[in-house]
């Protein structure tokens, strides 16, 4: 299989997350801390790392603009959470 420079990038950085996710569903299960919510802010944070980590050589690329609009989702969910948690501290 002869794979693109972008295509090794893309599995490396996917192969990364996965096993990022998976570890940290480990740790926080081994720490009797699983909720969807810390789980996800984990995922999250690993996926900006993750990002940061394995950018492609050309930003233009198809998978990495996709991963921006995902990144973008993650922030409005993240931002929902923490107005959340705000929200019932002040009350």
């Amino acid at each position: 299989m002869d794979y693109t420079i972008e295509a090794r990038g893309f599995r490396s950085f996917v192969l990364v997350y996965v096993l990022f996710s998976l570890a940290s569903l480990a740790v926080l299960w081994a720490l009797d801390s699983v909720s969807l919510r810390t789980y996800f802010v984990v995922a999250f944070i690993g996926l900006l790392v993750t990002s940061e980590i394995f950018p492609p050589a050309d930003p233009k690329t198809v998978w990495w603009k996709r991963l921006q609009w995902v990144k973008a989702g993650g922030w409005v969910v993240l931002l929902y959470i923490l107005v959340e948690r705000v929200l019932m501290v002040v009350q």
